[in-house]
């Protein structure tokens, strides 16, 4: 991949996570890395290309950099989400997508699904089944709700201890 398409990504990938998607623009994002907003089409033809692609890069990145095979697939996710608002001070781009998934272009918010697919296969510790047993789905709504929920908590009262305090309180797996 390009400097200069990296460069993009990253400026729209906080834009995202900072304003929402309908506030972030191409002519923002040319501001942002010092290039026309015309050049921003020569990478990503339209918003909803662009949007595809932050979607689809922080998706893998964040499942790339959970473990395997963790003794407790709760805390390893939940240890993902802390490291991320940690790190970056800001919420979850798929959570800032799946918020609005209603007026987002179909594959931007296919993209935000595939994140939330992902977490509950994670945690349920294998691909989409439908031999899982309801109580266990249920259970992993339930942790990646809480995940995305205690980062807006946490984000809105200023208080990432908030989140920190959420994770110890997480469902165990029935």
């Amino acid at each position: 991949m390009s400097d200069m398409r990296d460069e993009l990504l990253d400026a729209a990938e906080r834009q995202i996570r900072s304003s929402g998607y309908d506030a972030f623009s191409f002519r923002e994002i040319a501001k942002e890395v010092g290039i026309k907003s015309s050049s921003v089409h020569y990478y990503f033809p339209t918003k909803a290309d662009l949007g595809v692609e932050v979607a689809r890069r922080y998706t893998d990145r964040f499942f790339e950099s959970l473990p395997d095979s963790p003794q407790d697939r709760t805390k390893a996710l939940a240890d993902a989400f802390s490291q991320a608002i940690r790190r970056d001070d800001k919420a979850c781009l798929c959570g800032v997508l799946g918020s609005v998934h209603g007026s987002l272009p179909s594959p931007v918010g296919a993209e935000a699904k595939r994140f939330f697919e992902l977490a509950i296969a994670y945690l349920l510790n294998k691909q989409r089944s439908t031999t899982t047993k309801r109580a266990e789905r249920e259970w992993a709504f339930q942790v990646v709700a809480l995940l995305e929920g205690g980062m807006i908590l946490a984000l809105a009262l200023d208080d990432k201890n908030a989140f920190t305090a959420l994770t110890r309180t997480l469902p165990s797996r029935p």
